[in-house]
């Protein structure tokens, strides 16, 4: 179902991040296999109120996914906003009585596309119990996120694992394990030197490779993926009106775990331009900034301006100028953002785009990018 130049796209189902990959090249398209985030219920803060029911949040889930999805390629779907949001009851279902994340991906199986689930050790029983469904249903097993903290017990996270697959009655060669390194906090030092959770980056890519032995008989699970993202925050920490060069750790850590000897080499994954998870925003309170993540292959480089409360969305024009006068720019026919980033930086567009647009470009220009590297890091590595 997988091979290796397969690439783990972490999506959040938002109108930006459908819009980049359905502007994608078909070649760079068919290497791309989305794990797809279902996004919170939109919510209005000064009345406390949802502004969707959640039959309308989730209404034509599939025929938006179908609109630019080839049919029998599997995709994968994680709910888990619906069920932590504690603004939402415990055991809410659609209009018609089915749960959420069920909806979902019966949703997108009706448009003939293998919706693969996804969930983690320590989800609500309900949310698995669905999960649990949706195999008996379709067939097209599930996929497991663990977090380093899962592995920290070795003995106990194994028993716990084959507990977890015994409880859903699936065997490892139908779960896909994703090893989610989520967020990974790191620390560049003035002499170029990079720490990952305050040790030095060799020391804890030692540490990935020994937990990763701990997976129980890796040989035999579907696939196995290592997901991470240096994007913390959305490069919060920035200041207004600068540029920044910052390591892409999760394609560093990547590149020297296939040079090591394990049984198994792992796919790739990652969270495109963003970080992981969600939080509640409210937007009257936090400013957006203008800002431009474009990617290169082993680093972000980030144009950020200020406010667009306070300087409007017209700074746009300024921070793609900087883009294409920068040494790495890829140029204008290398993917749909990059042309975008063109017309902006060159005046030929006449318009700024919003916060949508940004992050459609943004994300277009890094699926294809990261696409490329992959298939580039196998073949050289085969050769």
């Amino acid at each position: 179902m997988f091979d290796k130049h397969n690439y783990i796209a972490v999506i959040k189902w938002k109108r930006g991040e459908r819009s980049a990959l359905k502007e994608l090249e078909p070649k760079i398209l068919s290497n791309i296999i989305p794990l797809i985030e279902v996004q919170p219920i939109p919510y209005n803060h000064e009345d406390k109120v949802f502004i969707k029911t959640i039959d309308q949040h989730l209404e034509d889930f599939g025929k938006n996914l179908s609109a630019f999805w080839t049919n029998n390629r599997p995709v994968f779907v994680d709910g888990y906003s619906l069920y932590d949001d504690p603004r939402i009851l415990k055991n809410t279902s659609m209009i018609n009585g089915i749960s959420p994340i069920e909806y979902v991906i019966e949703d997108i199986e009706n448009q003939s596309i293998p919706a693969i689930p996804v969930t983690t050790l320590s989800r609500p029983s309900d949310y698995n119990i669905s999960v649990r469904n949706c195999l008996s249903k379709f067939n097209h097993g599930l996929a497991i996120r663990i977090y380093l903290k899962d592995l920290m017990d070795s003995s106990s996270f194994q028993f716990e694992l084959e507990k977890f697959i015994a409880s859903l009655n699936v065997s490892k060669n139908d779960v896909d394990i994703f090893l989610d390194l989520a967020e990974i906090n790191y620390d560049l030092k003035k002499d170029g030197t990079i720490f990952v959770d305050a040790k030095p980056i060799n020391s804890y890519i030692n540490e990935i490779t020994k937990y990763i032995s701990l997976l129980p008989e890796l040989e035999k699970w579907r696939s196995f993926t290592i997901l991470g993202t240096s994007v913390i925050d959305n490069f919060a920490e920035i200041p207004g009106s600068s540029n920044r060069e910052l390591p892409r750790i999760e394609w560093l850590i990547y590149k020297e775990i296939l040079k090591s000897n394990l049984i198994r080499m792992p796919l790739y994954g990652d969270y495109t331009v963003n970080s992981p998870g969600w939080f509640d925003f409210d937007p009257r309170y936090m400013p957006i900034s203008a800002n431009v993540k474009y990617t290169v292959e082993n680093k972000y480089l980030v144009f950020k301006g200020v406010s667009t409360k306070s300087a409007g969305f017209g700074q746009i024009y300024t921070l793609c100028n900087s883009v294409i006068k920068h040494p790495e720019y890829c140029g204008r026919s290398y993917s749909a953002g990059d042309e975008f980033i063109f017309q902006c930086g060159t005046g030929i567009s006449p318009s700024t785009g919003n916060q949508e647009t940004w992050i459609k470009n943004w994300v277009n220009h890094h699926l294809t990018l990261v696409s490329n590297c992959l298939t580039n890091l196998h073949e050289s590595v085969t050769s």
